[in-house]
């Protein structure tokens, strides 16, 4: 789901356009099926920065951001990028944001969750 200025699309993949403001929240991608956790995870995502340079946060109910990526520079290949969050049962979305100052578009082809020692809330 696109946020202000900017845009998703399906190309087969998603393809994220960031809005021109540095550190602006372009997209968001809703994390389902962790609400039974307590432990700390990853969410790992394959994606491809074609442009400028993005992040990707955990976000939390009330959208307090619970983990970050360091910037994610262009590549011409797909790579891995894990996002660790302390409480993937607070993990409700992740978010792509603008990093730097030109504009930025990022491919991504697939995204799971990961948990450390599965351990369910009682």
């Amino acid at each position: 789901m696109a946020t202000g200025d900017g845009r998703v699309e399906r190309a087969p993949q998603v393809r994220v356009s960031t809005i021109p403001v540095p550190g602006g929240f372009s997209a968001v991608i809703p994390v389902k099926g962790t609400e039974a956790v307590a432990n700390a995870g990853w969410i790992v995502l394959k994606l491809r920065v074609r442009r400028g340079r993005v992040g990707l946060g955990a976000l939390a109910t009330g959208g307090s951001l619970l983990g970050r990526t360091k910037s994610i520079a262009p590549s011409a290949e797909p790579q891995t990028v894990a996002v660790q969050t302390p409480d993937l049962g607070r993990t409700t979305d992740i978010v792509v944001f603008k990093e730097g100052y030109t504009a930025s578009e990022v491919d991504i082809f697939e995204a799971r969750v990961l948990v450390a020692g599965a351990m369910r809330k009682p």
